[in-house]
């Protein structure tokens, strides 16, 4: 059984590299729970006459975040999420898919990651 320090410390975040085409390969990193956290808050669905409401920049919020350079520097600043959603849907939805899947949620959640690399 770990220590409590052991269990705090903190621990390198999974990378993927993901080829986007016309631009080249990028790295979709996981989040913190911080980040979570903080995307999650931002995209909150708020329901309007009883239906639930759909954040259309969903995917370019969680990108802004999860975008990385080798170093792990974002790629992107939460205001970039407008100009991300006019990319086409090619461009996007791989990495999207790439985010959901190092962060444990969307489609295919559970397959292991099979290109991440530690940072």
């Amino acid at each position: 059984m770990p220590t409590r320090e052991q269990f705090l410390q903190a621990r390198p975040l999974r990378r993927e590299a993901v080829d986007v085409p016309d631009v080249g390969s990028v790295f979709v990193q996981e989040l913190t729970h911080q980040q979570f956290s903080a995307w999650a808050a931002e995209t909150a669905p708020e329901a309007k006459d009883g239906a639930p409401a759909y954040d259309p920049l969903y995917g370019p919020k969680l990108l802004t975040r999860c975008v990385v350079d080798a170093e792990g520097v974002p790629l992107f600043q939460p205001e970039d999420a407008v100009a991300l959603g006019q990319l086409p849907v090619a461009i996007i939805n791989p990495l999207v898919d790439a985010a959901q899947r190092l962060n444990g949620f969307g489609p295919k959640a559970g397959d292991a990651v099979k290109n991440s690399e530690r940072a």
